[in-house]
């Protein structure tokens, strides 16, 4: 998926149902977006972790906020668990693009369980990291606890995934980082 916004190329890397952290339940399919993505950007913007929290086989994971980002630290992550995989995730990111703004977005206000508690652990990360955040449950205005913008704004009704209209009238403005 390619879109341009505003002149800036975005290439969307990831599918539905696919996890950061590996697990069985998949087949060990994860993002792995560094793989894939172009050599030159100006800026990285990253989104996961929905269907971390949806998958009984995905643990949470462990997080110490105040170890320093030593090689032995990252050497010790465990992909298996959200927050290991989303540690993974960003140091790859930071070694393949060195010194590049790097954007993580939080999705919108879902009525899913486990997903506060794995929203939560990803902005605890990305400070730790020093990844920059930009949480729609609080920025962008939609909720599918509400029935009418669930059905309205989200693939068939799903809560999760927004149409063209929710990205259009919820995403858009606070993500447009140009």
């Amino acid at each position: 998926l390619l879109i341009k916004m505003k002149n800036i190329a975005i290439i969307g890397s990831g599918s539905w149902g696919v996890a950061l952290a590996i697990h069985l339940a998949k087949n060990g399919n994860k993002v792995k977006i560094w793989s894939f993505a172009q050599d030159e950007a100006d800026f990285i913007v990253l989104e996961g972790g929905v269907n971390d929290a949806w998958s009984s086989e995905i643990a949470l994971g462990d997080f110490n906020a105040s170890a320093p980002l030593t090689s032995s630290y990252i050497s010790n992550l465990v992909d298996t668990t959200y927050t290991g995989a989303l540690e993974t995730l960003f140091n790859n990111v930071q070694t393949k693009w060195p010194g590049k703004l790097i954007f993580f977005i939080i999705p919108h206000n879902m009525d899913l369980s486990n997903t506060k508690s794995y929203m939560d652990r990803a902005e605890e990360v990305c400070k730790k990291w020093g990844v920059i955040l930009i949480d729609l449950r609080k920025l962008s205005g939609m909720n599918t606890y509400n029935e009418y913008i669930k059905t309205t704004y989200t693939n068939a009704s799903d809560g999760v995934h927004p149409n063209r209209a929710g990205y259009e009238k919820f995403y858009i403005k606070p993500i447009d980082i140009s």
